[in-house]
């Protein structure tokens, strides 16, 4: 649940008034409350893109963000 709040949080923060759509990568398992997110945020079109967690979580560490497991 703390990371459905991050994003919906992350994303009325943004300050978007482009024509590109927020593009939101996220697993597989999270793709029925995310779409709800993407819905209720108006200020974008929000492109979802779901897959495994854990070619995310290397992609994620390959930029230097750790994943959300560790201590």
């Amino acid at each position: 649940m703390k990371a459905l709040a991050l994003v919906a949080c992350a994303l009325a923060a943004m300050n978007v008034h482009a024509q590109e759509p927020v593009r939101l990568h996220a697993a597989g398992s999270l793709r029925g409350a995310l779409d709800e997110v993407a819905r209720a945020f108006t200020e974008a079109k929000v492109e979802a893109v779901y897959g495994a967690s854990g070619p995310g979580q290397d992609i994620l560490a390959k930029h230097g963000f750790a994943p959300g497991d560790s201590k």
